[in-house]
């Protein structure tokens, strides 16, 4: 068998009596090199041409590598794709899911534009849509079914068809069309015969636990990736815990330090800024998912001491490491953050972590929470929702007040580096935001360095808030 080791890079062969794996693509570190991959989420075998045709994801393409033992890089096949599964019917047509456009295309090998087969009608959880697309399995009549990952459905799509049929919610399919369901929240597999209106329990179902006839389900976490701060949470016995670093300390700088020995994260990064400033990295945040010729770049590569370059209009960290240069997206310091996040909630936990909710600022844009589930997987995390973090401040305080009738909620969002101030209602556990606005460069570290913008920028929102205060009761005030 071959296997993705997407956090590896690599693709792995067992064979039956093998007690060790063997690499047989990537290996070779994460990178955009044709010997390189980066994310492999998914490989399939193509026994006419003997090679494997892999999901490159970061890299967005789909490459594809010759099984013979001298090979040592690969050829794209398609790329700007952002590819996370893979099928092929009998007559050798490929199939791939896009988490990124949230659809399933259909190529000819050989061909690098295809044909839509399923979604092509944005993000959502409507018949005709998809929301982050994973698995893909095709039978003989090129009918598709996908695991539509956050509408936790499966959908079946038959050819031609401009919606899909929900057949269920884990994902394989044997040749008589049952499906089999990984029912991940409820710790079971499911079988579902075709036609059928309710499945049943094969494995498990014996709650969560770590006896030989139950499942354990790895635990989520919240994560709040801030400019200035970052902390970590979970909800457990009915409420939530933010979980301390080993410090002792339940916010942790959103610093990155390299120095000639090794990367250090959080408190440790941030200690030493005043000995290393060149090569400490901080408020990536300010970066992720923005053009280099932005203004609010160039604005802020002023006041870092860090090196920010220009690669392909991107910005990228440039620092010395280990006595060499080196050069880093911002997505990988961010995920650096994220994986320190994921390694303290662990260690309190005791058990592993696979999927986190992140917060981010209100501000971001469709690319920077792109980018930032980008950080995310590299940090080893499924990023279960991106959401504002204002909202899950309203989320948080409807669930602790378990309102029952409509309330307009005015958020106060003081970070270290930011301040937003937004408006929701709340009804019926449906969170609409209203309106949101802010400074992107106003938080509790700028309060010493620009004490007369302070005041005038909140005497400014004090205006506004009184504005809006004229048209809307509220409820509550909240503070985050």
């Amino acid at each position: 068998m071959v296997i993705a080791d997407q956090y590896n890079h690599r693709i792995i062969q067992w064979k039956k009596i093998d007690t060790n794996g063997q690499v047989v693509a990537g290996g070779n570190g994460k990178g955009s090199g044709l010997n390189q991959l980066y994310v492999s989420t998914d490989v399939l075998i193509d026994k006419e041409t003997d090679s494997l045709i892999i999901c490159d994801q970061s890299n967005r393409r789909v490459v594809r590598w010759s099984r013979r033992s001298d090979t040592t890089q690969g050829d794209i096949v398609i790329d700007r794709i952002r590819c996370v599964g893979l099928a092929m019917d009998d007559q050798k047509y490929l199939y791939v899911s896009d988490d990124d456009k949230h659809e399933v295309t259909r190529y000819q090998l050989g061909d690098k534009t295809g044909t839509l087969v399923a979604g092509d009608n944005g993000q959502g959880d409507d018949l005709n849509q998809l929301n982050w697309p994973t698995d893909l399995f095709v039978d003989r009549q090129q009918t598709i079914y996908v695991s539509d990952s956050d509408n936790h459905r499966v959908m079946k799509w038959n050819k031609d068809a401009k919606e899909g049929i929900v057949v269920a919610g884990g994902l394989f399919v044997d040749i008589l069309d049952t499906v089999y369901v990984s029912d991940t929240n409820n710790h079971r597999l499911v079988r579902w015969s075709q036609g059928a209106k309710q499945g049943t329990v094969i494995i498990g179902g014996n709650g969560e636990g770590a006896g030989a006839n139950q499942f354990n389900t790895p635990v989520g976490i919240g994560i709040d990736l801030s400019t200035s701060y970052s902390c970590v949470g979970v909800f457990r016995h009915g409420k939530v815990e933010i979980i301390p670093n080993e410090e002792g300390n339940r916010i942790t700088p959103s610093y990155v330090a390299f120095t000639d020995e090794e990367i250090l994260i959080g408190d440790a990064a941030k200690n030493q800024v005043g000995m290393n400033p060149y090569n400490t990295v901080f408020n990536t945040q300010r970066l992720i998912g923005r053009k280099y010729s932005d203004e609010t770049v160039q604005g802020d590569m002023k006041n870092w001491p860090f090196k920010v370059i220009n690669e392909v209009g991107k910005p990228k960290i440039q620092v010395q490491y280990k006595h060499e240069t080196k050069v880093f997206t911002p997505e990988e310091i961010s995920s650096l953050i994220l994986a320190k996040m994921k390694e303290i909630a662990e260690t309190y936990l005791g058990q592993e972590v696979t999927g986190a909710i992140i917060a981010v600022p209100a501000y971001f844009n469709d690319a920077q929470r792109q980018a930032t589930k980008d950080a995310a997987t590299i940090a080893g995390l499924i990023a279960l929702r991106i959401t504002n973090a204002p909202t899950l401040a309203a989320i948080g305080y409807g669930v602790n007040k378990q309102l029952s009738s409509e309330r307009s909620v005015l958020i106060f969002d003081l970070g270290g580096g930011t301040f937003n101030v937004s408006i929701l209602t709340i009804e019926e556990g449906i969170y609409e935001v209203k309106s949101t606005a802010g400074d992107t460069h106003l938080g509790g570290e700028d309060f010493g360095k620009y004490p007369l913008r302070r005041k005038s920028h909140c005497r400014n929102e004090d205006r506004r808030i009184k504005d809006y205060r004229n048209n809307i009761h509220f409820g509550d005030l909240v503070f985050r």
